[in-house]
């Protein structure tokens, strides 16, 4: 819709797995995701915490790891787009690494000052592998910081501050350019309408606002499972409460 209508978006990866999950029918799963760099390389989050891996499309499953079984609840897989491809899974339990471990404990990575609170997606990965982390101040909010590991969370290094009380932040990485960082911030809220976008152009040094006050951006819509970068055309951001930019996300349109 709006400046984007009548675009048409090849999806990059097949993403029907409605017959691949037959052999693993007693799990619950909270969490797919396809490694972007092979399609035959499939991650399954179930509800229990066990992770599993798939490297034929589906059609075969190993046990990798386990975390915590709240960390089953709302997670999210990112799997880096550089050489090392390492997994990681993000919940508001911490982050882990997904190993192959036969089912034994997940690493987790030590998180630097702050709170992961209820942020359901804390994380982003550029295309050289760099870690992009939000944390909030307090556990509801109380503003944040943005930080940057550059060795697979072994050590951090803070970009930016504010104080701007909302609940939750998601920072998003522009696959094209990794200076161009969004960062998705709002509030768990009775009437869901108080959220902001906010857009670095120098890789998450200083943030200027691009949109306030999203019209109905609850938790689970804009901020954790909506905004996306289109692999496919560059600039082009998505959300689930359709709205989208088509310049990197310095404007944007219903």
């Amino acid at each position: 819709s709006g400046s984007l209508a009548g675009a048409t978006v090849t999806p990059a990866l097949p993403l029907d797995l409605s017959s691949k999950f037959l052999n693993l029918i007693d799990e619950k799963w909270s969490e797919v995701a396809i490694d972007p760099t092979n399609a035959s390389h499939i991650y399954a989050v179930a509800m229990s915490g066990v992770i599993y891996k798939s490297t034929d499309g589906g059609a075969n499953w190993t046990i990798q790891c386990e975390v915590d079984s709240n960390a089953g609840y709302y997670p999210r897989v990112k799997i880096s787009p550089a050489v090392d491809h390492t997994v990681y899974l993000a919940s508001t339990v911490g982050i882990a690494k997904i190993e192959a471990l036969s089912g034994a404990t997940c690493p987790t990575l030590t998180l630097p000052t702050g709170n992961i609170g209820w942020n359901y997606e804390p994380i982003d990965i550029d295309s050289s592998g760099n870690l992009i982390l939000w944390l909030n101040k307090n556990n509801w909010g109380g503003g944040g910081y943005l930080y940057k590991s550059t060795n697979q969370g072994s050590s951090w290094t803070q970009l930016y501050t504010d104080n701007i009380d909302l609940d939750s932040g998601h920072p998003l990485v522009d696959p094209f350019n990794s200076s161009n960082i969004l960062l998705f911030r709002t509030i768990d809220d009775v009437n869901y309408n108080n959220a902001k976008i906010l857009r670095s152009t120098d890789g998450g040094s200083t943030f200027s606002v691009v949109v306030n006050s999203v019209s109905g951006a609850h938790w689970d819509s804009i901020n954790t499972t909506g905004p996306f970068f289109d692999p496919a055309h560059q600039d082009r951001v998505y959300t689930t409460r359709n709205t989208c930019s088509s310049d990197g996300g310095a404007t944007w349109s219903a």
